[in-house]
């Protein structure tokens, strides 16, 4: 059993939203959106083409995109941990991640939850967090800070020999039989 325990910032839970985000849906979704603005130019400038004032009128729909998009990337995920702070027992409280061989737990003063391991999509290993992703827009994110170093190498082994080629981890040396 590997237990850790950690209190997450607004900050890391930022960064971790755009992390989960980035892995599992990449950067697919960029895609879609600059088409949708670039066909909202293109209306505008359609419907603004006999007017004088036609490139403010384009600069101004572009302009409102830019501020939608950046709010959605930046401020959406502070304004969510902030809100969490603030509302969420859970989130006042030191939170327990408890790995086992029969799956993930998640222990705080309120709330117990256990997840067996055939329920997890995939365990991600990245520069800051392992991330448990239950499907593609939802993980559970343990902070390496909370992570004995020493611990690191035994927990890479543990997942990839409980869940196999769902655990994408920094390089398992091989064991010696």
């Amino acid at each position: 059993m590997h237990e850790y325990s950690f209190r997450w910032t607004a900050s890391e839970y930022v960064r971790a939203s755009h992390v989960i985000t980035r892995h599992m849906r990449g950067q697919i979704p960029t895609v879609p959106m600059l088409f949708i603005a670039a066909l909202i130019l293109f209306i505008a400038a359609l419907a603004a083409s006999r007017s004088t004032t036609s490139p403010w009128a384009i600069f101004a729909v572009g302009a409102l995109f830019l501020l939608w998009a950046s709010y959605l990337y930046w401020g959406a995920p502070w304004f969510t941990a902030r809100r969490l702070l603030r509302d969420d027992p859970c989130a006042k409280d030191d939170i327990r991640h408890i790995i086992t061989p029969e799956g993930f737990s998640v222990r705080t003063g309120a709330i117990a939850v256990d997840v067996k391991w055939t329920h997890f999509v995939q365990v991600v290993e990245t520069p800051e967090f392992p991330l448990f992703y239950l499907n593609k827009r939802t993980a559970y994110f343990t902070p390496k800070r909370a992570i004995p170093e020493a611990d690191l190498p035994i927990l890479r082994a543990l997942l990839v020999q409980w869940i196999g080629v769902r655990a994408r981890v920094v390089q398992v040396p091989a064991v010696a039989a």
